[in-house]
């Protein structure tokens, strides 16, 4: 089960899909257009939205991040309360809750990314130290990814010549089942990949495929250790 914050975030994250979709639609001109697009509008222009919003689980960002976030959920809240329970009656409605929302969607946004790309840094500069220390040359590069809710960005990308292979440390993405974020670390060319992702708590584990069997695999923490023990079983490989 996601922690508290991470409810929020996915909460918001899935109504930004939604609320993209009433962009899309624009203006309707039918009947059938103009229910469509207040049954979307109502998933996402509802105080449901930032039920699970607490304060004290953004203590970890900046005074400035924390306060533009407070003020973005209070005023969502002033419009999405005004909504009756069964949803926007009208595209006024809709238009009301249209800019208090992408004020809330950009603060969460920011906070988010900001928190993603500087753990997915940290990730990819320990490995290249790992690598370095050992005389494993390596190069960065940047991915671009988009996701919903962050929408399109950049995350560093390393590839790392060891042991006469190459491997490329490859962000995934932030948004993931029972994780905050996931890389590969894929041995070129070929097939063979191994994961590592970030727990709820900020820590990373790799799965390390013991024998070379998925089935018999574990995830273990990351560490220099098991960074180069995932280097020298997806070599053992080929």
């Amino acid at each position: 089960m996601p922690p508290q914050r991470e409810v929020f975030i996915l909460g918001m994250r899935e109504a930004a899909r939604t609320f993209s979709r009433v962009l899309l639609i624009g203006e309707p001109d039918t009947p059938e257009w103009n229910q469509q697009y207040l049954r979307w509008a109502g998933a996402w222009l509802t105080p449901k939205l930032v039920e699970s919003y607490a304060a004290s689980d953004f203590d970890s960002f900046t005074p400035a991040q924390r306060e533009s976030l407070r003020l973005a959920v209070e005023q969502f809240r002033e419009v999405a309360t005004t909504i009756p329970d069964s949803g926007p009656q009208s595209k006024d409605d809709v238009q009301r809750g249209a800019t208090p929302f992408k004020r809330l969607q950009a603060a969460v946004r920011e906070m988010v990314l900001d928190e993603w790309k500087q753990a997915s840094t940290a990730l990819v500069t320990e490995a290249e130290g790992w690598a370095g220390k050992r005389g494993w040359r390596s190069r960065r590069t940047e991915k671009e990814l988009v996701e919903s809710l962050l929408g399109p960005y950049t995350l560093p990308q390393s590839e790392l010549y060891a042991e006469q292979h190459l491997f490329v440390l490859d962000p995934v993405a932030r948004f993931v089942p029972g994780a905050i974020g996931s890389f590969d670390l894929a041995l070129q060319p070929s097939m063979y990949t191994t994961t590592i992702y970030r727990n709820y708590d900020g820590s990373w584990n790799v799965h390390i495929h013991l024998g070379g069997a998925v089935r018999n695999g574990q995830d273990v923490p990351w560490g220099e250790e098991a960074f180069q023990e995932a280097v020298a079983e997806l070599g053992s490989l080929v």
